[in-house]
């Protein structure tokens, strides 16, 4: 896994980056909600657009991508 577990992925944003590396640690929508102190439905949307960015559609496709050293952007 990438040392920087997304720190340094262009055209995210910061909180973007953060879900990311939150979702790679494994946690569930309602942790990261609940860690961030925003709604599950806002972490959803984020999650959506990590997905989109990242042409996935799942947490487990996202994790591959990183864990199979391929969480390289995309354009």
């Amino acid at each position: 896994m990438p040392e920087d577990r997304g720190s340094t992925v262009p055209k995210l944003y910061a909180r973007q980056r953060i879900i990311l590396n939150l979702l790679l640690e494994g946690l569930d929508r309602k942790s990261i909600a609940l860690h961030l102190g925003i709604s599950v439905n806002t972490v959803s949307g984020y999650c959506k657009e990590i997905y989109r960015h990242f042409r996935v559609n799942s947490q487990a496709a996202l994790m591959a991508r990183f864990y199979l050293g391929n969480g390289g952007d995309v354009s």
